[in-house]
């Protein structure tokens, strides 16, 4: 790759803004898909990963210079390894090429383009899926750089601002909120009330906070049962709600019941029993599940959604202004992308410089290593290949530097060669 060369790299999908749920669905990858679509025989795509989550499907890859029409083949493959037609599917996948490739998956990396600003977990789900490229010998030096880059700066920001700051969903705000109240949820228990999609959320959330114990309640019980597997949690129809009470110190309400499934009544009935211990109940159904005259009753804590949602709301302001300071972060690691990309124009020279000095090297241990005492030739090899690392690394330093600018790049090659003896074959 020359110093004029643009950079090989593309990146093509689709996520939650610009396909529906149907089609992410239709092109998602589990490992066993992606693996088998990794270790494919692709002589065209020598380097490639797919990023598969519940809101994107993308794929990068790095094509060799001179491949014609890249991303349409990208294209082709996606759609062939998921057996869809994407144009039938009125499937429009984005295309990156280049540096807005790269950008692209450092904005990813750093939250900035998931569906919840900031959100912690795409770090991780970039990190897996670079190394499942690595262990189908499906990664080389570009990704490799690329996700370390992008690692790096993803650490950053979520250190250095507050992408990350707080909870910006209701299930995650509620969680978030019983926290502060209880402090550690391990020695605590919680009863969800609710199996649809929030109370899932919900259920996730209270599992990945170290929730002592959890039980699950639903209208359907194998709608419970199917969740509760899930969160490790104990499942039961609606029926054991009010009895669930006395011995939960968090409840939360997400049903689509058109009344209240909590009376006021029940609920004294169990703080009796609970003999003042507190209670925390988030309701976060619409209509409300819980009489919200619980709220007067001693030992109770009651929120609804509007309480949560503030707080939500709150937290992404707080993470709103953090974007430009999370942007700022991003430019700097292309930059710095680009500059190890730029400085690749340099390696031939430097690969045949220090070639010619390892010969150099080896033939004076050669005539002269006969003279040293056998104990000490070990010592002595490693001093010989010490003086050549300093002796080469401002040079080699400095070509890099200067591989940013063509002609500076040029005359420093020409320079060294005409200096050391280096020919147009020994640099590459």
């Amino acid at each position: 790759m020359s110093t004029g060369d643009a950079l090989p790299l593309i990146a093509l999908g689709v996520d939650h803004r610009t396909a529906s749920l149907a089609v992410r669905e239709a092109l998602a990858f589990d490992e066993e898909r992606a693996r088998r679509f990794l270790t494919e025989d692709l002589h065209h795509l020598p380097e490639r990963m797919v990023l598969s989550t519940c809101n994107r499907t993308e794929v990068f890859a790095v094509p060799p210079p001179g491949v014609a029409e890249p991303a349409g083949q990208l294209a082709d493959l996606l759609g062939r390894a998921r057996g869809l037609d994407l144009a039938a599917a009125d499937a429009r996948p984005s295309v990156f090429i280049g540096e807005e490739a790269v950008l692209h998956l450092l904005r990813v990396a750093c939250g900035l383009e998931s569906m919840v600003l900031g959100e912690a977990q795409i770090l991780g789900q970039v990190k897996a899926a670079g190394e499942l490229a690595e262990s189908c010998g499906a990664a080389g030096p570009v990704l490799r750089k690329l996700l370390e880059t992008a690692a790096r700066a993803a650490r950053r920001a979520r250190a250095e601002t507050k992408i990350g700051e707080g909870a910006v969903s209701i299930a995650s705000a509620a969680v978030d909120l019983a926290e502060k109240v209880f402090g550690s949820l391990a020695g605590h228990s919680a009863l969800v009330v609710g199996a649809g999609e929030t109370g899932r959320l919900v259920a996730k959330h209270l599992h990945a906070a170290g929730i002592g114990t959890m039980r699950l309640a639903n209208r359907t019980l194998g709608r419970a049962q199917a969740v509760a597997a899930e969160v490790a949690a104990e499942p039961f129809g609606l029926c054991g709600v009010p009895p669930g009470l006395r011995d939960s110190d968090i409840v939360v309400c997400s049903t689509s019941a058109e009344r209240p499934i909590l009376t006021r009544e029940e609920v004294k009935a169990a703080m009796r029993v609970r003999r003042g211990r507190l209670l925390l109940v988030l309701d976060i159904a619409v209509p409300r599940n819980v009489d919200e005259r619980a709220r007067e009753i001693e030992g109770v804590l009651l929120h609804d959604i509007d309480a949560l949602r503030s707080i939500a709301d709150g937290n992404l302001a707080i993470r709103r202004k953090a974007v430009p300071k999370v942007e700022a972060i991003v430019e700097e690691a292309r930059r710095a992308f680009e500059n190890w990309r730029k400085s690749l124009a340099a390696e031939p020279t430097i690969v045949s410089l220090r070639r010619r000095f390892e010969a150099v090297r080896e033939e004076e241990l050669a005539k002269n290593l006969k003279r040293v005492p056998p104990e000490a030739r070990d010592a002595a090899r490693k001093l010989t290949e010490s003086l050549v690392n300093r002796l080469l690394h401002e040079p080699s330093a400095r070509l890099r530097e200067a591989a940013g600018e063509p002609r500076r790049a040029a005359e420093a090659a020409a320079a060294l060669a005409d200096l050391f003896g280096l020919s147009e074959d020994d640099r590459g």
